[in-house]
């Protein structure tokens, strides 16, 4: 079952009253046996020590990942899935809230896609065993920007199995807080370069297109961020 093996997983920095919000809405929804994980881009403060942990009055299993150095939202994304310790991880944007119902709509596709995006790539559930296919996020983006479109690419390139039920079904249990947009963020500016060095253009919908229908390949190859985690996933998870 889902709930016996997923993590929900936030990435977030110094916006306590965000992950504080996301984590409370998470936790209100989601079935016992789930678990937390946290993980912060070299918070000033932690989260352990503010008052919106405290409020949470948190009793499940939660794990808080302090990176002590500053990193890309793609390296983040990728902590999230290499420090859960389930198979299923869904990681998040610290920013969302989640509604009543979002919890069956992930177990009615789990177990039909490795990939299911129910925010986009904001909050995308990700099964392990797919990474040894599809390969990590591209942390030669930095910043906050282009690499959500990177990764869709080679899912496209790849054939990954996915299903993204905000904009295919209509099902958007889970929103977004746009109080928070102004606070702390990652800047993403320099992405835009490298992204058209990577696939010669910026136009991510033809890119889409040319992706389906396979006349397209990257001018750079995706390294094995973390070869040692994907032989992991290749024995456990595969």
């Amino acid at each position: 079952m889902l709930k016996d093996n997923l993590t929900i997983a936030f990435y977030t920095k110094d916006r306590h009253k965000a992950v504080g919000k996301a984590l409370k809405s998470a936790l209100g929804t989601t079935p016992k046996g789930v678990k937390f994980l946290i993980v912060e881009d070299q918070p000033k403060t932690p989260f352990r020590l503010s008052k919106e942990y405290k409020e949470t009055l948190f009793t499940e299993d939660l794990f808080i990942s302090e990176i002590p150095r500053k990193s890309s939202c793609g390296q983040l994304m990728n902590r999230c899935i290499i420090d859960s310790d389930t198979q299923w991880v869904l990681f998040c944007n610290d920013d969302l809230v989640f509604k009543e119902g979002w919890f069956e709509i992930a177990e009615k596709y789990y177990d039909k896609f490795p990939i299911t995006l129910m925010f986009n790539f904001g909050a995308c559930l990700i099964n392990k065993s797919i990474i040894p296919k599809l390969g990590y996020f591209d942390e030669r983006f930095l910043g906050g920007n282009r690499e959500d479109q990177d990764m869709m690419i080679r899912i496209l390139l790849k054939d990954i199995p996915h299903v993204n039920t905000w904009d295919e079904t209509g099902e958007s249990l889970i929103t977004h807080e746009p109080f928070y947009y102004q606070s702390a963020c990652w800047n993403g500016e320099q992405n835009e370069k490298y992204f058209i060095e990577k696939w010669g253009s910026i136009d991510y919908g033809a890119l889409c297109k040319a992706a389906k229908e396979k006349s397209i390949k990257p001018n750079f190859i995706d390294g094995d961020w973390y070869p040692s985690y994907t032989t992991k996933y290749i024995r456990e998870y595969a």
